[in-house]
């Protein structure tokens, strides 16, 4: 079972997670490795060039037809704080601690139902 994903409303309902491949492509698409990119997002120290890709990443698994300029158009159809939200709740599901195990819902992948059980281990 893959980890868990977050639902995010675009042009319609998208799985937004961040599975070892993703974060492999956030990493080649960026040249930073997954801490610094995710402790960017933790301070604000992000540009759109990092959230494009953060959305890339996080999408292309559940859509591989997806393009990079494609989720940038996606991205204009929702607030910037709506994003980074969706984007830090897929980070808190993709590394989960005691407090993201207690706080987030997460849907668990081949369910459909909402889950705040902690997520199955990363395959």
């Amino acid at each position: 079972m893959g980890k868990p994903f977050v639902l995010i409303d675009l042009d319609r309902p998208r799985q937004l997670r961040f599975s070892t491949n993703a974060l492999v492509l956030l990493e080649e698409l960026l040249g930073k490795a997954t801490p610094e990119i995710a402790a960017g997002l933790q301070t604000g120290s992000w540009g759109f060039r990092e959230l494009r890709a953060m959305l890339y990443a996080g999408l292309v698994g559940e859509d591989r037809q997806l393009t990079v300029n494609a989720v940038g158009e996606l991205m204009d159809l929702k607030p910037l704080d709506y994003l980074v939200s969706k984007i830090g709740e897929a980070f808190d599901v993709a590394f989960p601690n005691e407090d993201t195990e207690k706080n987030v819902e997460a849907v668990t992948p081949g369910t459909g139902a909402s889950s705040s059980e902690s997520p199955p281990p990363a395959e």
